[in-house]
């Protein structure tokens, strides 16, 4: 058995493998204290589009999709998507796991994409009371990607986090790589996000919005990872009681 001479228990021999096998039980209780948590933002901007128009839904308590489908790679007048921003601006450290929290309280179920806006991008920052679909970056500008299908959203400069799907009204919990880490790749505090309906039907879904009275708005919840300091403290007091424990059954 190896024998080791700790500065800490002056000259007398320590076990080394029974110390680390010792360690590796206590390890998971110091994990336990680290200060994991989620945090939940709610959304501070949202609202949807109508294509081809200058109208502004911005202050309805609802926020709709839907997708006439198109001819030739044109958009239906009936084509809607939505738009949320969310301020992280509060967050520090990695974060450990996303997930966009919906409530469609209207309309059959659908297939959904969800696209975000990345850093620094065009209308990242949009103002709610003002955007219009013709005064978006995103509007329809001709067929994309071979299809003749595109939902008035035009996808060139987005980017794509993955899809849900819904069977009617029901709550929605998003979560993906994707998603995950565009949110890690923030730098500047703002996470904007489009949800497009890829189901080709022009009846609405309809969505609460964070006008919504009963408070079902979109949220974004976040677990972030401690950060190195909170780890190499808690290691720290590890192996402080080890080194108590141990003066203890060595007195």
């Amino acid at each position: 058995m190896k024998m080791h001479t700790s500065p800490y228990l002056g000259n007398r021999p320590v076990k080394t493998s029974g110390l680390i096998a010792f360690h590796a039980l206590l390890l998971p209780l110091f994990l336990g204290l680290l200060p994991v948590r989620a945090e939940t933002f709610d959304a501070v901007a949202d609202t949807y589009v109508l294509y081809n128009t200058d109208t502004n839904f911005g202050a309805n308590t609802t926020f709709l999709t839907s997708n006439d489908g198109g001819s030739l790679g044109i958009p239906k007048a009936t084509d809607k998507w939505a738009i949320i921003r969310f301020d992280v601006s509060s967050l520090s450290g990695p974060i450990a796991s996303a997930s966009l929290s919906l409530e469609q309280v209207s309309g059959s179920g659908a297939d959904f994409q969800v696209y975000g806006i990345p850093d620094l991008g065009t209308d990242e920052n949009f103002d709610q009371s003002t955007y219009t679909y013709n005064a978006s970056a995103y509007k329809f500008g001709g067929t994309q990607d071979g299809a003749t299908t595109d939902g008035g959203l035009q996808k060139t400069n987005l980017t794509l986090l993955g899809g849900f799907s819904t069977t009617g009204a029901q709550s929605v919990d998003f979560s993906s790589t994707g998603l995950l880490d565009f949110v890690n790749a923030d730098s500047n505090g703002i996470v904007t996000l489009i949800i497009y309906q890829s189901t080709q039907n022009k009846a609405d879904r309809a969505f609460a919005s964070s006008e919504d009275t009963l408070g079902r708005g979109p949220q974004l919840v976040l677990t972030t990872i401690p950060e190195p300091s909170a780890i190499a403290s808690i290691a720290g007091l590890g192996a402080l009681v080890l080194v108590m424990l141990r003066r203890r059954r060595t007195a």
